[in-house]
């Protein structure tokens, strides 16, 4: 029979494994060993955001930042395993389009880089914000 010690330190090293296999599925560890952002960038901060980053839905755990710096994505600390906050710079933002899902809710979908390390589909309200000049 399992102690509660021993069932709490499964539970904490199969949260952190499945936390991990989802930054590897979306594309995240790609972007954070390219885009690491080491400090928070000025600009406008909207949190508990919605988006898809490759194959994977974050739903309401997603700070985005929108700066003259570029586009910043960091998850809630709870589920950060594997997700190391980035800062991708405009120019390196491709192919935005709008879509819309199912709900009518409009998105911006793009890819990150070139070629393309994954694809990021986030709010087009919050990335409408986008400074002039970047």
């Amino acid at each position: 029979m399992l102690t509660f010690f021993t069932a709490l330190t499964l539970f904490a090293f199969w949260y952190c494994f499945v936390c991990y296999v989802l930054a590897r599925l979306s594309g995240w560890l790609p972007l954070a060993a390219r885009y690491r952002a080491t400090t928070l960038p000025a600009g406008k901060r909207f949190r508990f955001q919605s988006g898809k980053v490759g194959l994977i839905d974050y739903n309401s755990c997603l700070t985005i930042g929108i700066g003259e710096a570029g586009l910043y994505l960091a998850v809630l600390p709870l589920f950060r395993m594997g997700h190391a906050p980035v800062l991708i710079p405009w120019s390196d933002l491709h192919e935005p389009r709008e879509v819309t899902n199912l709900w009518c809710w409009r998105f911006v979908e793009m890819s990150v880089s070139n070629p393309a390390i994954t694809m990021l589909r986030l709010p087009l309200a919050v990335v409408a914000e986008r400074p002039i000049g970047a």
